[in-house]
């Protein structure tokens, strides 16, 4: 199964896309938003996602970083 979920990023939305390969849980994070949204919106949501599937990230991929 895959999901699509939308979290506030201040100007816009931030998304999670969650999936399987391989049996293993995969996790993209699309648009992480301005400063301060990563600690007020994505920071508790990937927790919550650690928590159930016991890690989140192994890869970082970043593009276009504010400054």
């Amino acid at each position: 199964m895959i999901v699509l979920e939308a979290l506030n990023a201040r100007h816009g939305d931030s998304l999670l896309l969650r999936y399987k390969h391989g049996g293993e849980q995969r996790l993209w994070l699309i648009d992480g938003g301005p400063p301060g949204v990563f600690k007020n919106s994505l920071h508790p949501r990937l927790e919550e996602i650690k928590g159930r599937c016991g890690s989140v990230a192994r890869r970082c991929r970043l593009s276009q970083p504010y400054r």
